[in-house]
């Protein structure tokens, strides 16, 4: 039977007077000072808290009747004026139409206890404010208030209502420069649409479609409205950016441009859009290759659809693709036509190669790998241990060497040979890497019967790969002969000697016809257990009797070690060879320089002391001689001593 007094007090609804308050949820009997303070505080006759004659009053409700009289207050009947302090913890938020967020607003602390600091580095989650900056000195409580998010979301609302679909600040010149592909016409509509404008259509120009934003049409003061039926001022700003017609705004496009299918059909004979010229030789050359070289067509076919296929990339526009593709299928029907005459060319080396193999049907598989250097790399056959099989650069002189020395034991002879590019020069080779890449490089290609000594380059070679015999032994340079190799003989001869001597004899097997190795070191020289030896490595032969001779005279006695130019293994050297074909080869050497001066006796009498003096120099240079002698020396030997230019003679 309590009647609630407010702030926690309640009353004998009898007497009015208070009784009790509420402490943690129970009641507790008020004591009588407290009785004492609080009618001294209006609490004890109002019934509700107030002084006598307030109870029905606005803020009274709850006793006054319906038709209670409102009457004046007097002096001091201020609500809240006989309110004390609210107790801790039972603050209230104002009574009142709105709440001031913020570290300067509104809170439920008293003014006597501000709130403490917070500190600046303090984590706050990102929020739907979509200019919100992260990092120590980005944005935070602090700096953002409701207003700045207002305003934003109210710029961003109408900068979206104006501008084309794309990026927020893409701006009316990116728009100009959008691509026309499907999903971009979607999204273009859709957001006319939203703006209650009607969707835009195609603006056709010559063989051009080109989709423009109705505000990029208004000339300044045209009649483009906006969805509020007004004269579109955004229309009239874009007009004087652009400063002028959309012909000049929309993309530059070539006139009847085709795109990359559209040309991959062309080259295939597919569609029904009449060629170009550039494009009726390619077409020619894909039906050059049909049959002819099915793997060359395929290779090129799926360089083709690569192409079509192609994506765009990361942050591309779809035109931009386009035309790339489009670039690079025009440079592959230019290509086509080269590519078509170097695959002939190819087809009739492999076609000639036949005829100086032994086996032009041997499957040239490479097994194990033996090693790999500059020019390639060497492997055991996967058919048959005893066949050693190249792939890399191949050199027309070094299939040359092998067919010629084919009947000797003492070198490799040549099984199956395959070319997969015509010869060019060492040098390009490398470069290009490979020889599809290397395909449209046709006016560096080496014709072998061009009449012209300069199309050839100094060291032309083929990629490919060939099969060969294989040699029995180790090499020479990992070879370490025994104390008895060194002990004379009666004859005053030793095991090393022997060594060098047929060294010297497998030169001599080479020069006879007309080939020089340029490249016989001791890895290029085995040796068997029966100590009978082997040339191997063919590589850097050359067929040239003269080039022949220079190796051969500059074996002879120290000449060739002066410079440090070792063309010989450590068992070849001078020093090692027996009295006997030492004294062989120095008498060899002279009888040839009697010879040469006796041939061109006719030749002498007609020089003047400079003449004489060039030949002599010549012939000084010839029997000096050495390895790897350069074509402008030989050619130089050659103006200078005529009879050296009949290869019978030399």
């Amino acid at each position: 039977g309590l009647k609630y007094g407010g702030f926690g007090y309640w009353k004998d609804p009898q007497t009015g007077e208070t009784k009790f308050k509420t402490v943690d949820d129970q009641l507790v009997p008020v004591e009588g000072e407290e009785t004492s303070e609080l009618a001294g505080k209006g609490v004890k006759d109002g019934g509700d808290g107030r002084p006598p004659g307030q109870e029905g009053l606005p803020g009274n409700e709850r006793t006054a009747g319906r038709g209670a009289t409102q009457q004046p207050r007097g002096p001091g009947s201020e609500p809240g004026r006989n309110i004390g302090t609210a107790e801790p913890g039972m603050e209230q938020a104002p009574k009142r139409m709105r709440w001031d967020p913020g570290p300067d607003g509104d809170h439920c602390v008293d003014s006597g206890q501000p709130p403490g600091d917070i500190p600046d580095d303090a984590f706050v989650k990102k929020t739907n404010y979509y200019q919100w900056t992260a990092g120590p000195d980005g944005t935070n409580f602090m700096n953002v208030s409701y207003d700045n998010i207002m305003k934003a979301a109210r710029e961003q609302g109408d900068q979206t209502a104006q501008a084309p679909p794309g990026g927020m600040n893409e701006g009316i010149e990116g728009w100009a420069d959008r691509p026309t592909d499907k999903n971009t016409r979607v999204l273009r509509r859709r957001a006319q649409r939203a703006r209650g404008e009607e969707p835009s259509g195609p603006v056709t120009r010559g063989d051009e479609r080109v989709m423009l934003d109705p505000a990029i049409n208004a000339e300044p003061g045209g009649n483009t409205r906006d969805r509020k039926n007004n004269v579109n001022s955004f229309a009239r700003k874009a007009a004087e950016i652009i400063g002028a017609r959309p012909d000049k705004v929309a993309p530059e496009r070539t006139k009847g441009f085709d795109g990359a299918n559209t040309m991959m059909n062309q080259m295939l004979g597919l569609g029904d859009k009449k060629p170009g010229t550039t494009m009726k030789k390619a077409k020619k050359a894909v039906d050059g290759l049909k049959g002819e070289h099915d793997t060359v067509l395929g290779n090129q076919l799926a360089s083709m659809l690569e192409i079509v296929r192609r994506g765009k990339h990361a942050g591309q526009e779809t035109w931009d693709a386009e035309m790339g593709k489009a670039n690079d299928m025009w440079r592959k029907a230019l290509k086509l036509p080269d590519i078509k005459n170097v695959a002939d060319a190819v087809k009739k080396m492999n076609t000639e190669a036949k005829n100086l193999v032994s086996h032009p049907d041997f499957d040239m598989e490479m097994g194990e790998e033996l090693g790999e250097g500059s020019f390639g790399k060497v492997g055991i056959s996967a058919k048959d241990p005893d066949v050693v099989i190249k792939e890399g650069q191949i050199g027309p002189k070094e299939l040359i060497a092998l067919h010629a020395m084919r009947d000797n034991p003492r070198f490799p002879s040549l099984i199956n040979a395959e070319f997969q590019s015509p010869f060019t020069d060492s040098d390009l080779l490398e470069d290009i890497g490979n020889s599809e890449s290397g395909l449209n490089q046709i006016s560096k290609w080496w014709d072998p019967e061009a009449d012209s000594e300069s199309s050839k380059p100094q060291y032309p070679v083929a990629l490919g790969r060939f099969a060969m015999t294989k040699l029995k032994g180790q090499p020479l340079d990992g070879y370490s002969p025994s104390e008895e190799d060194y002990d004379m003989d009666e004859d005053g001869e030793s095991g090393v000697g022997d060594i060098a001597r047929k060294i010297f004899q497998l030169r001599g097997m080479l020069h006879r016809k007309g080939l020089s190795h340029n490249d016989m070191h001791g890895g290029n020289i085995y040796i068997d257990d029966n100590g009978e030896l082997s040339l191997l490595d063919l590589g850097m032969a050359n067929d040239d009797p003269l080039s022949a001779l220079t190796e051969a005279t500059g074996g002879i006695g120290l000449k060739d070690y002066m410079e440090g130019d070792r063309q010989l293994a450590v068992e070849g050297q001078w020093g090692n060879l027996p009295r006997g074909l030492a004294k062989q080869l120095m008498d060899n050497a002279s009888g040839v320089r009697e010879m040469i001066y006796d041939a061109m006796t006719d030749h002498m009498e007609g020089l003047d002391d400079q003449g004489v003096a060039d030949f002599d120099d010549a012939l000084e240079v010839l029997m000096t001689g050495g390895i790897r002698q350069q074509k402008e020396v030989l050619d130089s030997l050659r103006e200078r001593i005529p009879m050296l230019q009949d290869r019978g003679s030399v």
